[in-house]
């Protein structure tokens, strides 16, 4: 069995992704993996790139453009089945050379854990909120119209801002930005819902699907990278992303519920 399959999923992210892939292709240390890019769109001068730089690089070029959760179900499918982890990093992530190392023991130590995330960075060197309780409709409804920049704290309890940052810890979900799945756990609950979300939410849903079926999700801060967090206009009312993130927000809700309920009562 193989150890690690990174996937990324590129949607013409041009330089940043490049910065990803070097980033992965330049980790100190030798696990025997592979690295799975999918492209959501025709990028052709990314695939002679690749060709020449990181020509053992697994490349999909899609005919048409489909969801995140549809992505990552389909490249596990493909090429996955002998994997023991699957390593999903956003194109606008910068691996540092410690990330996988870190990630990679935890997980081996601690069998019971289904996903892992290290602690991200923005651009600017802050610590991002990358570990999260799961949501309610007031959270929800700041973040899409980004109103916490109007009305300070106001997801605060969302973000864990009252959270030191800097411990290993249990938590409700991360974000899909870096996620170190395990591939066991993963198939046990079903791979992603691409039917309730083509795109946004699809991290909660599988964090919230793993704590149910008694894997735990934890955020190792040992293990850090910096993640430059383009967010393809998602604040943009008029954008086609603020509507798939509004109708992935809605589908969740009806999938769960508006009660907040953490991931503690989930196992109890």
């Amino acid at each position: 069995m193989r150890e690690i399959l990174y996937i990324i999923i590129n949607h013409r992210h041009g330089e940043l992704v490049k910065e990803a892939i070097r980033s992965i292709n330049n980790l100190p240390y030798d696990i025997n993996s592979d690295l799975l890019l999918i492209n959501n769109l025709p990028d052709q001068k990314l695939v002679l790139w690749l060709n020449s730089n990181f020509p053992k690089t697994i490349i999909v070029n899609n005919k048409r453009a489909i969801g995140f959760s549809e992505n990552i179900n389909n490249g596990v499918n493909k090429q996955g089945s002998n994997f023991k982890y699957y390593c999903l990093i956003n194109p606008d992530v910068e691996c540092h050379s410690n990330v996988i190392n870190k990630l990679k023991k935890y997980m081996d130590s601690n069998e019971d854990v289904g996903i892992a995330g290290p602690m991200l960075y923005n651009t600017d060197g802050t610590i991002q909120s990358s570990c999260r309780r799961f949501p309610t409709p007031l959270a929800s409804i700041g973040r899409a119209l980004r109103l916490d920049l109007i009305i300070n704290n106001l997801y605060s309890n969302y973000l864990m801002g009252d959270f030191d940052h800097n411990k290993t810890i249990d938590v409700d979900w991360l974000t899909g930005a870096f996620m170190m799945i395990r591939a066991k756990a993963l198939r046990e609950i079903g791979m992603f819902d691409s039917t309730n979300f083509f795109l946004y939410c699809e991290d909660i849903d599988i964090c919230k699907r793993m704590w149910k079926n008694k894997w735990k999700i934890s955020y190792h801060p040992d293990a850090t990278s910096t993640h430059h967090f383009i967010r393809a206009g998602a604040t943009n009312p008029l954008s086609i992303n603020f509507f798939y993130q509004v109708k992935s927000t809605i589908n969740y809700y009806k999938k769960y519920g508006i009660r907040y309920i953490s991931h503690s009562s989930l196992i109890s």
